[in-house]
């Protein structure tokens, strides 16, 4: 696994310093990002780690004369101070209640920054606009930093194949036709689930995702795709007539300007917010004002509403992983009640076997598994070999998978290890439960958005006090985090029929342990009530029924659970 020491981190923070005093900046903002854009981006390939030692999938850090900031939301407020070398970096807490931006300007004010250093190639053209309101934002490319500091290189992708149409349930054509409305118009996508739902391709170029490295302008015939020339291509996908494959041999600036300027494109639409600022200045270039901030459609919007053949493709994908994760929750009660050592390194590979036995090619995100007081730690993503299991704690697993078919799964249980667990325990798992259950029975008008659903999870838990600093539910689809649907305080996007993502409500106690419970579900056209819609679960997997305390839950909530106990117990996946 590649990791820099402390020393090597602060070396870092030295040379981008001088770098910065060299060449009249004030400042540098360094990004998980990659080129793409990606969430999960390796650590190897992921620049903010350099500067920081941080190896969560999201944050920023900021270097300025004397001090570096650190801006990570609630899912790695522990985990980040667990991580860094405070001596050199401090920890700047997004909560719910924040606004990133404004945080960025308080930064930016007190330590006096009039110039600010970005990498061009790995920020959003709309972040970029953001902070040059706030300074003079200076681009500098990735070439140049990597004479400053030794970034390791990426290695050539996979194989990329097409997935059959029967799964896909529409051709690139017709999904090409769906976005581009007329002759002449385009769309640059850099966003990769958009790219692979388009294509109806895979190519797995990233730990935790399916995807394949590439960009892409969308006519209404074709799709140019520009994939690096040492990666190999399937046949099937070579004959698709709808798709072009275009080679990058020198770079992606210099082929896309050979391939693009002699067609017939009268505009371009480039989106902000999922392409970076170099992109833009490309495309700038070579269309000048042909190039129309905003796409003429949502793309994840469509491709976030899923069709007959993939939902029935993503059931059978959750059949497969709910197994997994019910042999490996049955695995760590069974080695413990028979008195064998079982560490939290151990849980983990575990159930990463169980995934590979029905089929999984990679892990959808890395794997949580947390025992005792690191169950609370939201995205723990270190498990130890030495962090063995004892009796009276919670056991947090949090996993996912992806098979052939390039679709995500994710799912959380909670357990607890021991006879009896105590009032605390049950009281916290149950008012997790309370909320997953209030939200996942909801019905709701066809306008409804996020934030409504996230107030029933929330308010159910805020009732006793409790509180989750982070969203309650997420798309789930290609990536295993997608846009377009958010159950969140910040939720505005209204819901839709026909979309799928997770209801995940959670406490966390520092010192003590957490409970988190997470089923995937499917919005659907409600079968009694015109005009509503509700949810149906993917998920089922059953609850540590030892954990739930009866007289906490109301009469609905409880013939709630027995029916969805017993779908589990019907499949054997009931305790």
């Amino acid at each position: 696994m590649f990791c820099l020491t402390k020393e090597q981190i602060v070396t870092n923070i030295k040379k981008i310093r001088n770098y910065n005093l060299k060449n009249g900046i004030d400042a540098f903002m360094f990004t998980s990002s990659d080129e793409f854009l990606n969430e999960y981006v390796p650590l190897e390939e992921c620049q903010r780690y350099y500067f920081s030692g941080f190896t969560g999938s999201v944050g920023n850090i900021l270097v300025t004369k004397k001090r570096a900031f650190l801006f990570v939301d609630g899912r790695y407020h522990e985990q980040a101070d667990l991580e860094v070398d405070a001596n050199h970096i401090e920890v700047v807490k997004v909560t719910m209640n924040d606004t990133v931006l404004d945080l960025y300007k308080t930064k930016i004010k007190e330590n006096k920054i009039k110039t600010l250093g970005v990498d061009g190639s790995r920020i959003e053209y709309s972040k970029f606009l953001e902070l040059q309101s706030m300074c003079k934002v200076k681009s500098v490319s990735t070439s140049a930093l990597e004479k400053i500091v030794s970034f390791n290189k990426r290695e050539v992708g996979k194989k990329v194949y097409q997935v059959e149409s029967s799964v896909t349930g529409c051709s690139c054509a017709e999904k090409l036709k769906s976005i581009v409305s007329s002759k002449g118009e385009a769309i640059f996508i850099s966003a990769l689930d958009t790219i692979a739902w388009i294509t109806n391709a895979r190519g797995f170029h990233l730990p935790h995702q399916s995807t394949f490295l590439a960009k892409a302008v969308a006519l209404r015939e074709k799709i140019y795709l520009f994939i690096d020339s040492r990666v190999e291509i399937d046949g099937k996908l070579k004959s698709d007539k709808s798709i072009v494959i275009v080679p990058i041999k020198d770079s992606f600036e210099k082929t896309a300007k050979q391939v693009l300027s002699p067609l017939s494109i009268s505009t371009l639409y480039f989106n902000k917010s999922t392409s970076t600022y170099s992109d833009y200045k490309l495309f700038a270039s070579i269309f000048k004002k042909r190039i129309v901030e905003g796409p003429s459609v949502s793309l994840s919007r469509i491709h976030n509403v899923k069709n007959p053949s993939e939902l029935a493709e993503m059931m059978l994908c959750f059949d497969k992983s709910d197994k997994a994760i019910f042999n490996s929750l049955k695995w760590l009660k069974e080695n413990f009640a028979n008195q064998k050592n079982v560490s939290e390194k151990d849980f983990y590979d575990q159930i990463n076997s169980f995934y590979k036995s029905e089929g999984a090619i990679d892990q959808s995100f890395k794997t949580i598994s947390g025992f005792g007081e690191n169950s609370s730690v939201i995205h723990y993503s270190t498990p130890s070999s030495e962090r063995f299991i004892k009796n009276g704690e919670f056991a947090l697993l949090d996993s996912g998978a992806y098979y052939e078919s390039g679709f995500a799964t994710d799912t959380t249980r909670t357990c607890f290890i021991g006879d009896r667990p105590t009032r605390r325990h049950k009281e916290i798992y149950t008012m997790v439960l309370k909320g997953l259950i209030r939200a996942e029975k909801a019905v709701f008008p066809a306008t409804t958005n996020g934030v409504a659903i996230d107030a029933m999870a929330r308010l159910t838990l805020s009732a006793r006090g409790y509180e989750y600093a982070h969203g309650t539910g997420h798309g789930v689809g290609i990536n295993v985090h997608e846009n377009s649907f958010r159950i969140s305080p910040a939720g505005f996007d209204k819901i839709i029929e026909g979309q799928v993502g997770s209801i995940e409500p959670g406490i966390y106690i520092p010192g003590f342990g957490g409970v988190r419970l997470e089923n995937i579900v499917v919005v659907k056209k409600h079968l009694e009530f015109k005009g509503m819609l509700c949810f149906e679960p993917l998920v089922f997997i059953g609850y540590d029924m030892n954990l739930v305390d009866q007289e906490m839950l109301t009469e609905d909530e409880q013939m709630y659970l027995e029916w969805y106990q017993l779908k589990c117990k019907e499949k054997g996946r009931a305790f």
